[in-house]
Order: C-alpha cells, then sequence, then structure tokens
C-alpha cells in the first residue's frame, strides 16, 4: 500500500513546492487536482505545465504522481430524450475526459479523476445510469494505449462501493475503466468502507480519506471517520494500491496549511499498515516497504 495527498491542501503552492513536500513529509505520491485549462485558481494546476516538465519534477524527488483529479460528470440530461441530441452536446464531458487523459499521459500519471454523479428524482435509477454508463464506456475508450485509466469516484447517486461497482460492471471497457472509494461519502450514505471496498473488488482503483468531527476536517486520527480502521482492513487483505489523504484547504481556506498536517498524517498512515504487517508475522524487509 502507498499514500499520497490531494493538492487541495496546497492551492497556493508550485508544482515544484509540492513535489519536495511530499518528499519531505513522507508522501510516495501525489493526486494533482485540476480546475481546468483556463482557470487560474491553482499554483500547482497540471493544465498550466507541460507534462514532461511535471515528470521531471516528481522524478527528481522520487514521488510518484498518481491521478489528475477534475470536476467532470457524466449525468447531465439531454432533453427530449432523443430529439435533444441533435442541439445539446451529449459528448462534452466525453472530451473533456480526453483532454484530460492528454493531460494524465504527458504527466505520468495512473487515472483521472471523474464522477458519474446522479440522476433526478423524477427518472428511475435504469434511466438515470443509462446516460452516465453511456458517457464513461466513451471516455474509457479514449484512455485505449495511453496508461491511463478513467476513474469514478463514490458520489451522488453511487455514493457506495456497492452502487460504483454496478455501475462500473455495466461499462464495456474494464481495461482502462476504474473506481475511488471515498472514506466519507461512504461513511455518510450509511456503508461500512470493508462491505464497500470489497464490492468494488477488481475495480478498486484508489482509496480516499479524510478525518472529520461533525463534517469539520480535523487532522488525521483526531475525527470520528473510521480511517484507521480502514486502512489496518487494507493492509490485512494485502491491498498494494494508493491512497490518498484529502485536506480540502482549497475550498475552505480558514484550515492550517499543509505543513501542520501531512507529515503526521504520512506517520500515522505507515505507522497503522506497519503494526498490521507485524501482527501478520511480515518480514524486515516488508516492514521497511510499508
Amino acid at each position: 500500500m502507498r499514500f499520497a495527498f490531494s493538492t487541495v491542501a496546497c492551492p497556493s503552492w508550485t508544482l515544484e513546492s509540492v513535489a519536495r513536500l511530499a518528499r519531505d513529509t513522507g508522501f510516495s505520491g501525489v493526486e494533482l487536482r485540476t480546475l481546468g485549462h483556463a482557470d487560474p485558481t491553482l499554483a500547482c494546476d497540471p493544465c498550466h505545465t507541460a507534462g514532461e516538465k511535471i515528470r521531471e519534477t516528481f522524478d527528481e524527488v522520487g514521488v510518484d504522481v498518481v491521478g489528475i483529479a477534475t470536476s467532470i460528470r457524466y449525468d447531465q440530461r439531454v432533453w427530449p430524450p432523443i430529439a435533444g441530441r441533435a442541439f445539446q452536446d451529449f459528448d462534452k464531458p466525453v472530451r473533456e475526459t480526453r483532454s484530460m487523459i492528454e493531460v494524465a499521459a504527458g504527466a505520468g500519471a495512473r487515472y483521472v479523476r471523474v464522477f458519474g454523479f446522479e440522476f433526478t428524482p423524477k427518472e428511475t435509477r435504469e434511466r438515470g445510469a443509462r446516460r452516465v454508463i453511456e458517457r464513461a464506456t466513451a471516455a474509457a475508450k479514449c484512455a485505449r494505449h495511453t496508461g491511463v485509466q478513467v476513474a469514478i469516484e463514490t458520489a451522488g447517486s453511487w455514493s457506495t462501493g456497492e452502487r460504483l461497482a454496478e455501475l462500473l460492471g455495466a461499462c464495456t471497457q474494464p481495461e482502462t475503466l476504474t473506481g475511488v472509494y471515498s472514506l466519507p461519502v461512504g461513511v455518510d450514505a450509511g456503508e461500512e468502507p470493508g462491505v464497500g471496498i470489497a464490492a468494488l473488488g477488481s475495480h478498486l482503483g484508489a482509496v480516499r480519506v479524510m478525518d472529520t468531527v461533525a463534517g469539520r476536517p480535523v487532522a488525521l486520527g483526531h475525527g470520528d471517520q473510521p480511517v484507521e480502521a480502514t486502512v489496518r482492513g487494507l493492509a490485512r487483505r494485502g491491498y498494494d494500491g494508493w491512497v490518498v489523504l484529502e485536506w480540502p484547504k482549497l475550498w475552505m481556506p480558514h484550515l492550517p496549511g499543509p505543513e501542520a498536517v501531512l507529515e503526521d498524517a504520512a506517520n500515522k498512515l505507515y505507522g497503522w499498515v506497519g503494526e498490521e504487517r507485524r501482527a501478520m508475522g511480515a518480514s524486515p524487509a516488508m516492514l521497511a516497504s510499508a
């Protein structure tokens, strides 16, 4: 198991500073948040830097670019259902995803994070899922031969691992489509994280964690989210993928800066894994890789 943090933690930091921050705080990777090619908000937005430069920046410090996180969603309705396609841009989110796949491939990232999101109260789950499945399948086709996957995160009408697994299973591009399980989203939806993660099975591409008290972000281990239990459970399962920590300073500027929380968070995350491996009788070499 390897740990990364999202750059929503450090919106004013340059890519060079982010790379050094990851190295110095003990994280193995970084998930780069983007707001799009034209948005100047994020100093570390990957859309503002050539892919080769991003690769060089992170390779120099031995840190991986795990993924490119976007706000793209596949649930936009077309009305009327058939005729509306003649004058509405049904494929816009697919083109947006294709553009981000190019950014991810250039930066050496493994996935582009998107959302299925939700269907409306007046439509059936089947009808709402149909357009999400169509767009997700088309977007995943764009990722073929790039080394990048399209990663749908639990949210909205697909807030649990079980629901997301159903959605991913209905798409026809499994090799370039994966899922991201968001711990706080699943918990808020009433799902036990171990159950949701198990439901995703081979569809699981990453796990996102954040600790909170009454919905307010707090330092890892000081809140009411079952982060420790989830990480320990992943270690017992032999999970060898990425766990991404979110510290949402981008959306909540009053939060302390990343330098105040990330090192302690990394120590906790790796400590929990190490303790589980020792309990399972892991060798010293295995413990060193925790």
